[in-house]
């Protein structure tokens, strides 16, 4: 397991963590097929935790796991919850859709 972020493109630092079957390094050629999860709300903070079926069903088969520390959850204080409100709702889906593509783009995942 790894935690990391991106940068979207409005500045914001968006964390993520990464769960893989030991022995399958970042950064390879080929992508992996990458199951992505994210939450963001009611001040809430989300870490990668074990579910059975995406143990045996999901990592052991080669695939990864990713978790979205999107807007709205408790990662960065009532402020990071307040920031995805009401009319910046919008910038919530914005920086999953961002983390999606920096993962598939930059990480191979």
């Amino acid at each position: 397991m790894s935690q990391a972020s991106a940068t979207s493109a409005d500045g914001t630092s968006v964390p993520y963590f990464t769960v893989r079957r030991a022995g399958l390094p970042g950064g390879t050629a080929e992508p992996v097929p990458t199951l992505l999860y994210g939450y963001g709300g009611f001040e809430v903070s989300l870490t990668p935790s074990y579910q059975s079926v995406i143990g045996a069903g999901w990592l052991e088969d080669g695939g990864c796991y990713a978790v979205a520390n999107i807007r709205g959850g408790g990662e960065f204080g009532p402020s990071w919850h307040q920031a995805a409100l009401k009319q910046n709702r919008d910038k919530v889906l914005a920086r999953y859709i961002y983390i999606y593509i920096y993962i598939y783009i930059y990480i191979y995942i």
